[in-house]
């Protein structure tokens, strides 16, 4: 029987391992490629008893790779052993967060080295509608799919989202061992998300009107209305200072009538 194994730590090195020494051929896959390299040469990168020996004992039987298409294509089983979330590794056209344009155009990049099982995108489409892209494995038999993964380990996707103001990108992804990855949002707490590893603006405002576009930079929107509110404040004190002067100077001057009277 031809036997895939994803993940090579000491569960999964040593399930290939054994299944190899019991008469099946085993492709042990990994991203790893340090490790990779460490096992073709025969040694093992953890330590378990014996493991090593059986390793060169049955080295005809075991393949080692980190190329996940290849070792899936023919495997009659697939072993999957994995608590790694999947990694969203790129999103492009999210730069910045308040954008002059009809529309925007965003691509991302989503890496699983077991397998991407589903992917949902929330964002607002060139409608002005708020919409959810369903993507799924391709033996997914969804109706509502606005997309199937081809390639297991890896998808590429894209979508384009219409004018609006301050709302909310999210990407969430789950894998077939049932790890999620979740951008989150204003309502929705991340998981399993580091935004220092990977910068994207989460809140975006797509907009040619500069009032909406000007509401929608906060730093630049509260630092203008602070700006307004001194300069009322100043104008304000001026002709407050200039009434004060001229009642002062009537006073005075209906103080000299009378002693000249």
């Amino acid at each position: 029987m031809k036997v895939a194994v994803a993940g090579t730590g000491y569960v999964g090195l040593v399930t290939g391992v054994a299944l190899a020494h019991i008469g099946h051929n085993v492709t042990c896959v990994d991203v790893d490629e340090e490790k990779i390299k460490v096992m073709k040469s025969g040694k093992s990168p953890i330590y378990e008893q014996e493991l090593e020996e059986l390793m060169n004992e049955d080295k005809e039987r075991l393949v080692y790779t980190t190329d996940y298409k290849m070792a899936y294509k023919d495997a009659d089983v697939i072993f999957r052993l994995d608590t790694t979330a999947p990694s969203l590794k790129s999103v492009s056209g999210l730069e910045k967060s308040v954008v002059n344009a009809t529309k925007l155009d965003v691509n991302y990049e989503i890496f699983d080295s077991i397998g991407i099982k589903s992917i949902d995108v929330y964002y607002v489409n060139e409608n002005g509608i708020d919409s959810v892209d369903h993507i799924r494995s391709k033996d997914s038999k969804e109706e509502n799919a606005a997309g199937y993964i081809e390639d297991v380990t890896s998808y590429n996707g894209k979508f384009t989202i219409g004018e609006c103001s301050k709302e909310n990108v999210r990407f969430v992804i789950t894998d077939l061992a049932g790890n999620v990855t979740d951008t989150g949002d204003s309502n929705n707490k991340a998981v399993n998300f580091d935004s220092s590893s990977l910068e994207f603006n989460s809140t975006i405002t797509v907009s040619t009107n500069p009032f909406t576009r000007w509401y929608a930079h906060t730093v630049l929107f509260w630092c203008s209305i602070a700006a307004i509110a001194v300069a009322i404040g100043a104008c304000g004190f001026a002709v407050a200072t200039k009434l004060r002067k001229r009642e002062e100077k009537a006073t005075e001057d209906y103080k000299n009538s009378k002693k000249n009277k």
